[in-house]
């Protein structure tokens, strides 16, 4: 048998995800009672500071290279849920 909680225990269990995830450096992109859509954007590579490491060892032109063309430009998007229950529902 499952037992409901009150709206004040979800909003805090809510809450408590929050803070892990923005610890993490994501972001809050919108809020409601009891469910948050977080955001976490992809750091940008820093093209200075590896044109001066490729200038300066020559081989590091290759490591600049694989990460301008592989890193992730796309966010990533969680969505958490509090149920009625207390448990936590992420995508």
């Amino acid at each position: 048998m499952t037992t409901s909680i009150s709206n004040d225990q979800r909003q805090q269990i809510l809450f408590q995800q929050i803070s892990i995830y923005l610890n993490q450096g994501w972001e809050v992109q919108s809020q409601t009672e009891f469910s948050v859509i977080l955001v976490k954007k992809p750091k940008p590579v820093n093209h200075i500071l590896h044109l001066l490491l490729s200038i300066f060892t020559g081989i590091w032109l290759f490591v600049w290279l694989y990460l301008a063309m592989f890193s992730s430009s796309k966010s990533m998007t969680k969505m958490i849920n509090v149920s009625e229950t207390g448990s936590v529902i992420s995508n």
